[in-house]
């Protein structure tokens, strides 16, 4: 069951991924890689969304620059999702074979 307090720790989660996520996108439209696109935004709000949230469950509560990684995981969550799809499904393989 979900207390309050784990939903406020998501909460500060997902905020600080974001947060992150949205810092990429201006960067990325900055740079003149790409055009705004409202669906390429949500999109990669939500990658870092979910990004964020996993990862930040890995890290402990008392480290020092936790809201630091979780924003960083933010603006990289599209290379480190790529990253550990690889990791997982070779990490998967070796276990089923």
């Amino acid at each position: 069951m979900m207390t309050f307090e784990r939903l406020l720790e998501l909460a500060q989660l997902g905020l600080f991924a974001v947060a992150g996520g949205v810092a990429k996108q201006c960067h990325r439209m900055l740079k003149g890689d790409e055009a705004f696109s409202l669906i390429r935004f949500v999109l990669h709000i939500c990658l870092a969304l979910f990004a964020g949230i996993t990862a930040g469950n890995f890290i402990p509560h008392d480290l020092v620059y936790r809201d630091g990684i979780i924003l960083m995981i933010g603006f990289t969550a599209q290379p480190l999702l790529d990253i550990f799809e690889i990791k997982f499904l070779s990490k998967a393989q070796e276990v089923i074979k």
